[in-house]
């Protein structure tokens, strides 16, 4: 059986994620970025298409506003906490 190395790309490219998905949940790798670099990865190796570009562009964005409000939090309890 030989396996399709697209499918493997795939299915790669999703437990990275989930593991950057995990990872924000448990503050231990910065789980924005994974999957962040995940899709940017995915996208050179399997190529971007029509959509890919406007897709990973939306994706830069929700990271970027993820790791702002992500700083923002971290700034107000070090604030609270001292």
């Amino acid at each position: 059986m030989i396996l399709d190395p697209h499918l493997i790309l795939v299915v790669g490219t999703l437990l990275v994620m989930v593991a950057g998905w995990v990872s924000l949940v448990v503050p231990v790798l910065p789980g924005i970025t994974i999957i962040w670099l995940a899709g940017l990865v995915y996208g050179l190796l399997a190529g971007f298409g029509t959509w890919g570009p406007w897709l990973f562009a939306l994706m830069c964005v929700q990271g970027f506003v993820g790791i702002w409000i992500d700083n923002v939090i971290m700034a107000a309890g070090a604030k609270v906490g001292g």
